[in-house]
This record gives C-alpha cells, structure tokens and sequence, in this order.
C-alpha cells in the first residue's frame, strides 16, 4: 500500500455526514480511523474501505470512557493528523420531557467536549494537526424536536471557540514546519 496522505479520525463515522467524509478522506489516499458507538455500525464500511480504514467503538454517553478510548485509537493509529469530531445525538421529543434533554445534553455536550479535549491535547503533544467540528444551522435557530440540539450546537461553537487556530511559528528559513505552510498548535485553555 502507498504512503497514506495523512492519518484521520472520524468520530461519528457510521452514517451520514461522517460516513461521506470518511469514505472520501480514504478515497483520498488516507488512513482514517472511524468511530461508532457499536462497532457492528461500521462493519459493512470498514469492509468496503479496506486497508484504509480501522474502527474502534467510542460512546460519548460515557464521556471519561470516550476519552480514553479516543486517545488509544490515536495511539493505535500512529497519531492523527486531522480530527473530525461529528458525533451526536437528537431525541424526537415534542413534549419537552426532561430525560430525553438529559440524554442529549449528556450526549452531545460532555461527549463533543471529551472529543475536543483529546484532540486539542493530541495536537498539542504533536505539535500540529487539525480540528474540525461538524455542527448544524440550530445553533442559530432551534427547532422543537429535539430541543436540547440547539444548546449542543451553541456549546459545541463555544468549546470550539477556545481551540481557535493559532500559526505555528517560522522557522529561520522563514518556512513553517519544513514548507507546510497551514500547520497549527492548539491553545487549550477553555477545554480543561
């Protein structure tokens, strides 16, 4: 096999949005390590991407699990380059009854902020690499189903916030990092 382009993480792999960009990055020439909350969930597209693609189960009800779980693949994966954290969930929930807010909160707020912790600090200890989070258009207007999505999506944008890019620093040559002219350390100072 080729060198790949780079090595990806993709939390939130097994349908939509982060399935197509999976499948895209591999595509591309990367490695990518996809996450689902059940392994079972990525089965079919592991098998189809081939050597270009690994899968580990990461469930953000569990936020501390998540974390560990998270930065392991990482490990396994030699390190990442590029993070793209994708997951959550939304509970059909028009009677505005607590526990399914709970459960979304729960899920979509200290899940998005374990992700973003680990990827920020994996940055961090590299050196480089990059963060992308997927969110949607409730975070500027919410809908009644589910409610709690619209505070996730505000959240998400305020945890994100506090990882802003920041250029990594010239080297005497004038060049970033050997040439690689996007290249960015993480401050993390809001995500602790």
């Amino acid at each position: 096999m080729p060198k790949a382009m780079g090595t990806a993480i993709v939390v939130g792999a097994s349908s939509g949005i982060g399935k197509a960009i999976a499948e895209q990055l591999v595509a591309g020439g990367w490695k990518v390590g996809l996450t689902s909350r059940k392994l079972e969930n990525l089965a079919e597209t592991i098998a189809r991407l081939g050597e270009g693609a690994a899968a580990k189960a990461i469930d953000l009800d569990d936020p501390e699990g998540a974390r560990s779980g998270l930065a392991a693949f990482a490990d396994e994966l030699g390190g990442v380059d590029l993070w793209i954290l994708n997951a959550g969930t939304g509970i059909l929930n028009r009677d505005f009854a607590w526990e399914p807010e709970r459960q979304t909160i729960a899920t979509n707020v200290m899940g998005f902020a374990a992700m973003t912790d680990v990827a920020v600090h994996h940055c961090i200890a590299r050196g480089e690499g990059r963060i992308v989070r997927i969110s949607s258009v409730a975070k500027k207007r919410g809908t009644p189903s589910p409610p709690a999505t619209a505070d996730r999506r505000h959240s998400c944008r305020s945890i994100s916030i506090g990882c802003a890019p920041v250029p990594a620093p010239q080297s005497a040559q004038g060049q970033r990092n050997g040439g690689r002219a996007r290249l960015y350390r993480y401050a993390a100072a809001t995500v602790r």
